[in-house]
């Protein structure tokens, strides 16, 4: 069953009751110090309640706030740490998306440039063409040929 309580939570519970009861002598009974021991079914005055389960209380009183100030410390020091890598991450992102464009816009820059290179070999054919009308002398007018090349 899942309990919303992340797993190094849990763990760490599991953890400081197993520390608990090491603490505890062995064979020792635990005893609910509220029930009165000769009448089972009426809790003790307050004042009744043994001064060492008052200690105990005041023990686990400080463990809990040393445990919940060393949380506090390194959840203070997890979110410094994450913020880095959160940029990191943003930039990643940015970049994989300007790399996408990029590479979007080269492939319609080498379809145009493949079109500019056909219409290109299209025009030095018709070029090449109009050199050879020039260059050969028209039958019987006995003019010379004109060289555009030199």
């Amino acid at each position: 069953m899942h309990t919303g309580i992340p797993a190094q939570v849990e763990a760490q519970g599991k953890k400081a009751d197993e520390l608990i009861q090491a603490l505890q002598p062995e064979n020792a009974v635990v005893v609910d110090p509220a029930v009165n021991p000769e009448n089972p079914g009426v809790a003790q005055p307050a004042a009744a309640v043994a001064p060492a389960a008052a200690e105990t209380v005041d023990s686990l009183k400080q463990k809990l706030a040393e445990a919940e100030q060393k949380y506090s410390v390194l959840q203070g020091k997890y979110n410094s740490e994450i913020e880095p890598f959160k940029r990191d991450v943003n930039l990643l992102n940015t970049l994989k998306g300007q790399i996408r464009k990029l590479t979007h816009e080269n492939g319609e820059l080498s379809r145009g440039t493949q079109d500019l290179q056909g219409k290109l070999n299209e025009a030095n054919g018709l070029i090449a063409q109009l050199q050879q009308q020039i260059t050969q002398p028209a039958a019987g007018d006995g003019k010379q040929p004109i060289d555009l090349l030199s």
